[in-house]
């Protein structure tokens, strides 16, 4: 999180930049403007009314844009230096900084596209911590890279956090060592008990 997390926390409701026209031409083509007269995109009614939901539901925080954002820079798929300069994320400031506002917005919305849907782990504590292992022992050699997503018991107050590394702390207990975009710069954790099946603590989690 020191390196390759941001340096400021997530938020909700603000001045930053959201998503806009060039987002939605970035993930669906020209289909969604109406016109690209003097290489504007004006977007279609349909377009606009999604690009309008897609902002408001940020109001209640970013985090899943801060995550992806942030798993991007360290994969290599986008680069830090072409959002304000610095070689990774813990680089860059959000104040003033409209293509990284932007870029977060943009990483956000993914979490509700099928493709990423489809790639969901789900199980059991005990399956979901396997997987992590596997993923985690490549390396910065890995192909995959994941966000861990939680709820409450009524399936509302999500978040959105980055594991990095899973601790055997012994006695059946396993830390995962997470990006909590909500504590800038600070390593947390998940605590698994293998040995009940069942997650134990999330701490500082909120």
């Amino acid at each position: 999180p020191e390196v390759n997390g941001f340096q400021f926390e997530n938020y909700g409701k603000s001045d930053a930049k959201n998503l806009t026209p060039a987002e939605l031409q970035r993930i669906y083509g020209n289909g969604v403007c109406a016109s690209t007269a003097n290489d504007q995109c004006v977007l279609t009614p349909p377009a606009e009314q999604w690009m309008m939901q897609q902002n408001q539901s940020m109001e209640g925080g970013h985090c899943y844009g801060f995550s992806v954002a942030a798993l991007s820079m360290f994969a290599g798929i986008i680069s830090p230096a072409n959002y304000g300069g610095g070689s990774t994320a813990i680089d860059l400031s959000l104040i003033n900084n409209e293509p990284l506002q932007r870029e977060i917005a943009y990483s956000f919305v993914f979490q509700g596209f099928d493709p990423v849907r489809n790639g969901v782990i789900a199980g059991t504590p005990n399956q979901v911590l396997d997987k992590l292992i596997e993923i985690l022992k490549a390396g910065t050699n890995t192909t995959e890279v994941y966000t861990i997503g939680f709820f409450r018991a009524d399936g509302q107050g999500g978040h959105a956090v980055t594991p990095f590394a899973v601790e055997n702390r012994g006695n059946g207990i396993y830390a995962v060592l997470i990006y909590d975009n909500n504590y800038p710069k600070e390593t947390r954790s998940i605590l698994f008990d293998r040995n009940a099946g069942r997650v134990v603590s999330s701490k500082g989690l909120t």
